[in-house]
């Protein structure tokens, strides 16, 4: 940006007599010496108040020239030819040696102005070059932001998903327990009928015990009377039809006993097969809450960087408009600068 408040009128001036107060020839005062004495300002401004001030000075010293030559002339009275011609031609020789030092002035604005329609031209297109980076820095936020959208998406999806397979190995661990439930209430049946069928066989060999007693009783009494071998016959006839009786109730004990014994070992199976269903369905209900976590982290992290990606589009769009504010700024300074330069608006 230009610093007009260093290249004002008064600073070339004071900066011009202090280079010439210094020892520094008229011809050799550029206006990047003026520039570097006054600490800035840009060169159009320097050269539109520097040109004018050379000139007067030029002028001045060409008066004072005179008034040296006139002097003498006037003292010594008229000055021989080879004098004359001699201060003629020095004269000439200061007024090229002015208006080459008005063409350089000149060339030096000329080349200033080149080099700042160039800058411009550069500045031009970095900023069509950063308004091209800016765009497609927005477009791949706004990709990223659709890619990120659509796995949330994704994650969403997974996780109702992940939702509904809970819930099933929820009925599943239910329907598991219910059975383990049922398996031990078969296995406290069949105890149960065990123990009855124990209580039966003992029973029986009660009752074998008492059909031997009762046997022995009737050799006894056969024996012992005669008269009452028949009574003891029928006796032995009914003691040994209850001893089949008594047999046939072992039999069937023993048989009952076999089932109760089945019965068990299969409520014991069917509880163990519960058990390691509701284990599977416990490990199983563990990876499904595991996985529901996961898929709820990542959903948050594609949140946060949704998050981060909007924070960035519009970071990026203040970028833009500050690009667009500088670029006008430096539009509206190169008017300026175009409207100081133009020989017709007065100064030069």
């Amino acid at each position: 940006m230009p610093q007009p408040a260093k290249a004002s009128e008064d600073a070339v001036q004071q900066a011009v007599d202090a280079l010439l107060e210094e020892g520094t020839p008229l011809d050799r005062i550029t206006v990047q010496a003026v520039r570097d004495r006054i600490g800035g300002g840009s060169n159009t401004s320097v050269s539109r108040h520097l040109r004018p001030y050379l000139e007067a000075k030029r002028a001045e010293l060409a008066d004072h020239q005179a008034d040296v030559l006139e002097g003498p002339r006037r003292e010594a009275g008229p000055v021989p030819d080879a004098i004359r011609q001699h201060l003629d031609g020095a004269k000439a020789t200061l007024d090229e040696l002015g208006q080459s030092i008005v063409r350089q002035i000149d060339a030096a604005v000329a080349d200033e102005r080149h080099r700042q329609e160039a800058a411009r031209e550069r500045e031009r297109q970095e900023h069509r070059d950063a308004q091209e980076r800016l765009q497609e820095r927005l477009d791949a936020i706004t990709a990223e932001r659709d890619q990120i959208a659509e796995e949330s998406a994704g994650y969403e999806d997974e996780v109702a998903t992940l939702n509904g397979q809970i819930a099933d190995l929820q009925e599943r661990l239910s329907a598991a327990e219910e059975a383990r439930d049922a398996a031990q209430r078969a296995q406290e049946t069949a105890e149960r009928a065990r123990r009855d069928a124990e209580q039966r066989a003992q029973q029986v060999d009660e009752a074998r015990a008492a059909a031997e007693e009762a046997r022995q009783e009737a050799e006894t009494r056969a024996q012992t009377a005669e008269q009452g071998r028949q009574q003891a016959e029928q006796g032995r006839a009914a003691a040994e039809a209850r001893e089949q009786e008594t047999r046939q109730a072992l039999d069937q004990a023993r048989q009952d006993a076999r089932q109760a014994e089945e019965a068990k070992d299969q409520a014991v199976s069917r509880a163990d097969r519960a058990d390691a269903r509701a284990e599977a369905a416990e490990q199983a209900q563990s990876q499904a809450e595991t996985r529901a976590e996961r898929a709820e982290k990542a959903r948050d992290a594609a949140q946060d960087r949704a998050v981060r990606a909007e924070t960035q589009l519009e970071r990026t769009r203040e970028e833009l408009d500050a690009r667009e504010r500088a670029l006008a700024e430096a539009r509206g300074d190169a008017h300026a600068r175009k409207g100081d330069d133009d020989p017709g608006t007065g100064g030069t």
